[in-house]
């Protein structure tokens, strides 16, 4: 990844050196530019990355030397044994290598290759060096490298971020100083997770964990990993850590779950295989569950653990247009399911609503009722009828009986629609106590249907009628008012199997109108003879 050029300068009175170094071949990643000068002062030290001296020299001069040449330019030092004798220790340690003199070939051969390796060991070192710092640095988590007695030996940018010191604060120090707790904190252990470290140093090998730690004035949640560091006798000699801040997504769960805690109705929410994430206790209490049970269960497994509570509750599930409705404990509930849509638009899971429609439902069916109930008689009204119909469009071994009251419209001119009214309410207890409710319709004014869908006996059938007559007779004769009021009925069986409703209809019609012409307070049977 790295290329590297090393400028060699030589200062020698021969040759022997700069002939001997420009045969030795570069290492990888490297080159050679040799030059070799016979005086000090021919070329500049401070752009030189090695410098070879082989000529005679005093300890001052290589005070001088030091000082001229760059920071990490690298200072040889040709001597003989007498030469050496005249260097301090001051000299030997601003000196990076010395060739011991007399010098042979293979000798400075040999120099020079040992050279090469410890200059490209270094480079590699500082390479991965700056590989492992700018990977740390580029990560938002906090990482940091600690050796077997807790000493931080290394961290990233973002945990100095956090800590609120620099990376030369923190190196050495412990989490005492780096995370300024208070002795009594960290006396008691709190916010310290040194018992974190001790399970990774126990346990060797890589664990995760949950830690509240303080860190500038402040509470902050994290999400550890910690992994033990071993060295080539496999002996832990520290740790390195990496955490993530989760403060605020925990925040925000704990804000969700109280929301979902406080919403009026049942809640579950599972992710996209549907398996079970989180659930409130509208829902847990509605099914009698624990939540301990159900987390991470699928729902299909949870239909099927839970089926005998459901039997038992009698829980029922209904699906129309509308949607799905579960009905039991004299309530209802609509189950509605919305999509959870994560941020590339993909669906991340569901969130199941139940929501209580009792009285919605209560009240959407006393409308309907209402609609399709005659308010005076509470009977079926004509728009009953077209529903009734519209369920059943099969007229076969169908029968109906029109009934009318005979001159109703006196008793409402002579007595006024109060009593009239009154009758119409007596009369339909008559209907009631003689037919099922489903099949009685009042079609208005006085004017009444009873319809029969199950195969009948004519007899039974005519035997129906002259109860309703016989029972409507006992019921005004208490009265001189209604003494003049009586009832006709037409009766038609659709033997001819007939497909129009109101080919029907007309026929009942047609011997009611009989009826009433024979003398009413009568039944008559439709049949041919009759239109004749």
């Amino acid at each position: 990844m790295y290329k590297c050029t090393l400028n060699i300068a030589i200062y020698s009175n021969d040759d022997s050196i700069f002939n001997i170094l420009t045969t030795i071949h570069p290492l990888d990643k490297f080159e050679h530019i040799i030059k070799k000068y016979d005086k000090i002062t021919e070329a500049k030290l401070e752009n030189k990355d090695i410098i070879i001296f082989d000529i005679p020299f005093t300890p001052s001069d290589i005070n001088d030397w030091h000082t001229r040449k760059k920071a990490d330019a690298l200072l040889i030092v040709c001597a003989d044994s007498t030469s050496m004798k005249s260097l301090t220790s001051e000299e030997f340690n601003i000196i990076d290598d010395i060739w011991a003199k007399p010098f042979r070939d293979n000798l400075i051969s040999f120099y020079f290759k040992k050279l090469q390796n410890q200059i490209k060991q270094t480079k590699d070192f500082k390479l991965t060096q700056n590989y492992l710092d700018t990977t740390i640095d580029s990560l938002p988590d906090l990482i940091w490298y600690k050796d077997i007695r807790g000493a931080h030996l290394k961290v990233n940018q973002s945990f100095c971020n956090t800590v609120g010191k620099t990376k030369e604060d923190i190196a050495g120090r412990g989490h005492y100083y780096i995370w300024g707790l208070e002795p009594e904190e960290y006396e008691k252990g709190e916010y310290v997770c040194l018992e974190t470290d001790e399970i990774v140093l126990r346990e060797k090998k890589t664990s995760l964990f949950d830690e509240k730690v303080k860190c500038i004035n402040e509470m902050r949640q994290f999400k550890t990993y910690k992994s033990p560091i071993f060295d080539d006798s496999g002996e832990i000699i520290g740790t390195v850590g990496i955490a993530r801040d989760v403060t605020d997504l925990t925040n925000i769960q704990i804000e969700l779950d109280i929301l979902i805690q406080n919403m009026p109705f049942a809640i579950l929410i599972t992710d996209k295989n549907r398996v079970i994430l989180n659930a409130n206790s509208r829902y847990l209490n509605l099914f009698s569950l624990n939540k301990a049970d159900i987390i991470g269960i699928s729902l299909n497994t949870l239909s099927e653990k839970y089926i005998d509570i459901i039997q038992k509750e009698h829980w029922k599930i209904q699906r129309t247009k509308r949607g799905i409705y579960l009905h039991g404990h004299n309530k209802i509930f609509k189950i509605q399911k919305e999509k959870l849509i994560d941020i590339f638009g993909e669906i991340s899971g569901y969130i199941f609503l139940h929501i209580d429609v009792t009285f919605e439902d209560n009240y959407e069916n006393k409308l309907l009722q209402a609609a399709n109930t005659d308010f005076l008689t509470q009977l079926n009204n004509r728009r009953s009828l077209n529903d009734f119909l519209a369920q059943k469009p099969n007229l076969h071994q169908t029968a109906l009986m029109l009934i009318d009251l005979d001159d109703f419209k006196n008793i409402n001119d002579q007595y006024g629609h109060a009593e009239g009214d009154h009758l119409l309410v007596d009369f339909s207890k008559i209907l009631l106590n003689i037919f099922p409710s489903n099949n009685i319709f009042r079609l208005g004014g006085d004017e009444f249907l009873i319809i029969f869908t199950d195969i009948i006996q004519q007899s039974a059938i005519q035997e129906a009628a002259q109860t309703v007559i016989d029972q409507f007779q006992a019921k005004i004769s208490q009265s001189d008012v209604l003494e003049k009021v009586s009832v006709s009925i037409g009766i038609v069986i659709n033997t001819d199997n007939l497909s129009d409703f109101n080919d029907l209809f007309k026929r009942a019609d047609v011997a009611l109108y009989h009826s009433k012409h024979l003398g009413k307070s009568r039944y008559s049977l439709w049949n041919k003879m009759i239109i004749s």
